[in-house]
């Protein structure tokens, strides 16, 4: 079968999307003829210069608002009227694609516009947004969707277009919903992939590297999910179980990856932490060593007490360049609230251990995490300064602090001190000191603090017409 795996924006132009070489891979494997179209990156390269910007980080707000995004559409329409017909031109019967909430709007608006130019093409909607804890049940009652991959779609999918190939129609498959005769069926859950070993290298091929921005850079993944349980985070509740690849595994696809794309000279690890398995991580770092490879790579990292300054040392022998690690406040009063598994004496000697072994530190930050006080922020701001010397790079959550529906913040409000009804954005505790307006006040003296200590990017800083959307939106709930 001519199966289309599409890409909307907005969404990162890095390097190609993983997700969709990585069921590109899969599908091969089942001998389907596979198609990626990777439209963000498209119609960054096609639109007006105008538009351009709203690919830059600080753009985040312009692609979930809905009049923003219709007048995008209409000017661009053109534009997507083609996309769609590149679409059906490869003969696609079936067109999978990867959401994410900054890509819901526009995904939306280009499956109408190929539902409306071929009734029988299939619609599948998968990727971060299609949770069932998030948007999965509006999402297939969309007109123009007819099934949406609600967990892990790397069995799911070949399942589904398996089913669908042997039937000639959707039919059950664990993992999804579907319409029915204008019913939605629920499959139910699929259990989680076990054994990461056996997933297949991702494919890469039908993508024209050097139209990214960082042509010479791919990513790949080593692990699902976290050993942590952090009190704001859904890592664990989405993806289960934690489970990781061997370091042999891990070291062979990189291997491939450079073998088949002559001009790849960094790896970027998409983890949500890509040392959760130290001695794993160790391994692979073994194997780089000893084959001579010449290979740059970065990620996400928990600060923890098994990163000793031999391991970094032997993590910037292997290639490491950067480490971002999610340290998310600098009082351990709120790092306990929040059940992180560190102290901030540990966290001092992991980013200076990290900065002596030569490899970048970068730290996430959130802001107004339930029990956070004034007090805690001004921690947070002397932890900054105190290690700055170690620091190369400041992230600020420009969400600040949200709480997701399947986090402990969500099912055990009372015990965090969180008014309850609960709005994932605009929540605020018990007392009212802890809102919105707080948090973006917090948000932005961590920035401006960042900026002056030459660790922080002037992009993070929130513009005034930010500040007053944001704002407007806050007053529209509290209304």
């Amino acid at each position: 079968m001519r199966v289309a795996l599409v890409q909307c924006p907005s969404w990162g132009r890095e390097s190609p999307p993983f997700a969709l070489a990585l069921l590109s891979a899969y599908l091969k494997k089942q001998n389907h003829k596979v198609f990626v179209f990777d439209v963000n990156n498209s119609l960054y390269h096609e639109c007006s210069s105008g538009y351009k910007n709203k690919w830059d980080e600080g753009e985040y707000n312009f692609w979930e608002n809905q009049q923003e995004i219709d007048d995008f559409c209409n000017k661009n329409l053109k534009l997507l009227e083609a996309q769609a017909e590149n679409i059906l031109k490869s003969g696609a019967s079936v067109v999978c694609f990867s959401v994410q909430q900054s890509s819901v709007k526009v995904t939306m608006k280009l499956a109408e516009i190929i539902k409306r130019k071929n009734k029988n093409a299939i619609i599948i909607l998968g990727g971060p947004q299609c949770a069932r804890w998030k948007s999965a049940e509006g999402l297939i009652k969309e007109p123009n969707v007819d099934a949406v991959v609600i967990g892990e779609g790397d069995v799911a999918l070949p399942e589904l277009i398996k089913t669908i190939v042997k039937k000639g129609r959707l039919d059950n498959c664990p993992g999804i919903l579907y319409k029915k005769a204008g019913k939605i069926i629920d499959c139910g859950n699929r259990e989680a992939i076990k054994v990461l070993d056996n997933v297949p290298f991702a494919d890469f091929s039908g993508f024209k590297l050097e139209s990214y921005k960082y042509p010479e850079k791919l990513e790949v993944f080593s692990s699902r999910g976290c050993v942590n349980r952090c009190a704001f985070c859904s890592e664990r509740q989405f993806w289960g179980k934690y489970r990781f690849m061997s370091g042999k595994r891990i070291f062979d696809e990189i291997k491939f990856q450079l073998k088949n794309n002559k001009k790849l000279k960094t790896i970027r690890f998409n983890d949500s932490t890509l040392n959760g398995n130290i001695k794993e991580l160790s391994t692979m770092c073994s194997y780089i060593i000893k084959s001579g490879i010449n290979v740059n790579w970065y990620g996400q990292a928990i600060i923890r007490a098994g990163m000793s300054k031999e391991l970094l040392k032997k993590m910037k022998k292997a290639g490491c360049t950067h480490l971002s690690y999610g340290m998310e406040s600098g009082s351990f009063e709120v790092l306990q609230k929040m059940n992180k598994k560190f102290t901030i004496e540990t966290a001092r000697q992991v980013i200076r251990g990290t900065h002596e072994a030569g490899i970048d530190v970068g730290l996430n930050f959130m802001f107004g995490l339930p029990g956070e006080t004034d007090e805690n922020f001004r921690e947070t701001l002397d932890f900054v300064k105190i290690n700055r010397k170690y620091i190369d790079s400041i992230s600020p959550n420009r969400s600040f602090c949200v709480i997701e529906t399947i986090t402990d913040l969500y099912n055990s409000p009372k015990h965090f001190g969180i008014e309850e009804p609960i709005h994932h954005l605009f929540w605020k505790s018990e007392d009212g000191k802890n809102n919105y307006p707080a948090r973006l006040e917090r948000y932005e003296k961590l920035c401006k603090f960042a900026v002056d200590l030459g660790i922080g990017d002037k992009n993070t800083l929130l513009t005034e017409k930010d500040k007053k959307y944001l704002l407007e939106e806050y007053s529209k709930n509290e209304n």
